[in-house]
């Protein structure tokens, strides 16, 4: 039996319950299904998200930009030098930032993707597969 769960930094962002498979047959390819549910779950992701949310600022956010006296990036004093920063999946107001901070702090372009307990017997059937689907989109597994 294989598990795909999908974790969001935010819960309010993204959820998605565990999916669970098992073979019912000796043709079963769990390790394709994994594969492709996965991928699958990603452009869905990326669909629903490549349009960034416009900022959700609070009174209560005013009140904390207002009164930050660092950059909340990298934690600096702010001075004349101050953005407001909000995440774009989101539409959460972070906090106040330099403007170059703000402008360096991006989404990722990649989605990380973290096995557990793949030191068993079939990890080199899922490793397999991902090389299989990447060299198909012409990308390499990192």
């Amino acid at each position: 039996m294989d598990t795909v769960y999908i974790k969001c930094f935010d819960d309010e962002v993204y959820k998605q319950k565990p999916v669970s498979f098992t073979d019912k047959s000796e043709d079963d390819d769990v390790a394709q299904i994994f594969v492709d549910t996965l991928e699958e779950d990603i452009i869905e992701i990326y669909n629903e998200f490549k349009f960034f949310k416009k900022m959700i600022f609070t009174k209560s956010d005013e009140a904390c930009f207002n009164a930050a006296d660092d950059c909340f990036i990298c934690g600096q004093p702010l001075g004349t030098d101050r953005v407001r920063d909000h995440c774009h999946l989101s539409g959460k107001f972070r906090g106040a930032a330099h403007n170059l901070c703000n402008l360096n702090y991006k989404l990722p372009k990649f989605f990380p993707v973290i096995f557990h307990n793949l030191s068993g017997y079939d990890s080199h059937l899922f490793i397999k597969k991902l090389a299989k689907a990447s060299d198909s989109n012409g990308e390499r597994i990192k």
